[in-house]
């Protein structure tokens, strides 16, 4: 039963423990992420759900480079993520955390329970590393990680003995998961889709749950409502999607040079040059210009 699963001895976990502690000899900053509006003062957990979908032919594409590398298409879309919030953030060390079933290791299977164990799976971008060395680090990364499911993320957040704060997570704020389409309701005549309800609470500031389907990616984005703004979590799902493009299209090019957005999903064409007046100054000059267009964005980020 649960309750005496709930009430056992733990395992002994010394060998996962001393995995974990050699992932983490240190604690990662979390990456700053451009938000919509600053962290609260103690952590909140109002939420919403944003969904999207990535085509077929850039998932198929992309699995195709990652197999090349050994690499799940789970251990791909871990690393585009991990990419693309490298890539807005600045950050060079993005750790995700990966729900992974505890039923896996227990002597009862059928048990049925909560059980679920978060894996902060930590794979540092390397200087100069391309995106077939990032991949093949995250494929090792992912099955060590699986094989060290021994320690709970809470002990080793105590273990570790992370400052912690008011209104962050400790290691990451960021989940990632992937599942694939479960067989639905059938009824001749009829196409049923089924769609998750939003959230209105939410416990890690970003969750991407990838659905796995024959026309490509369900990605079901939830999200800290009081951080983030729908669209701009829709924007990064784009950046998603961009990064998944360049991983199929060339995985040798280096991870600094992927790009987010395309010539065609910048919200306004290049400017050409101008030349201002020798005669003004350049507060005269900023002052002029917002006169003439005072709804217009002076500065545009991600």
């Amino acid at each position: 039963s649960f309750a005496a699963h709930a009430l056992a001895q733990p395992a002994d976990s010394s060998a996962d423990e001393a995995y974990w502690r050699g992932e983490y000899p240190d604690a990662p900053a979390l990456p700053d992420l451009p938000g919509d509006r600053p962290h609260p003062a103690v952590k909140s957990f109002n939420g919403g759900t944003v969904t999207a979908h990535v085509p077929a032919e850039l998932v198929k594409a992309a699995r195709k480079a990652g197999a090349k590398q050994g690499c799940t298409l789970f251990a791909t879309l871990f690393a585009a993520l991990q990419i693309t919030l490298g890539r807005l953030s600045g950050a060079e060390d993005v750790v995700l955390a990966v729900p992974s079933s505890g039923q896996s290791l227990l002597p009862d299977p059928a048990l049925v329970g909560h059980c679920v164990n978060f894996l902060p799976i930590r794979a540092a971008f390397a200087p100069g590393a391309s995106i077939a060395e990032h991949l093949a680090l995250v494929r090792d990364k992912v099955l060590a990680a699986l094989d060290h499911q021994g320690l709970t993320y809470g002990t080793l957040v105590r273990e570790l003995k992370i400052e912690r704060t008011l209104n962050r997570l400790p290691l990451t704020e960021v989940q990632f998961n992937l599942e694939r389409v479960a067989e639905g309701l059938a009824i001749p005549g009829l196409q049923i889709r089924t769609h998750p309800n939003p959230k209105a609470a939410v416990n890690f500031d970003l969750f991407f749950n990838m659905i796995e389907g024959p026309d490509g990616l369900r990605l079901d984005v939830d999200y800290n409502a009081d951080v983030y703004d729908p669209a701009t979590v829709r924007r990064w799902v784009d950046h998603l999607s961009t990064v998944l493009r360049a991983i199929g299209a060339d995985s040798a090019q280096p991870l600094r040079q992927l790009p987010l957005v395309t010539g065609a999903d910048l919200p306004f064409p290049p400017a050409t040059a101008i030349t201002p007046p020798e005669t003004q100054v350049l507060h005269d000059l900023v002052t002029a210009q917002a006169a003439r267009t005072p709804d217009a964005p002076a500065v545009a980020f991600g």
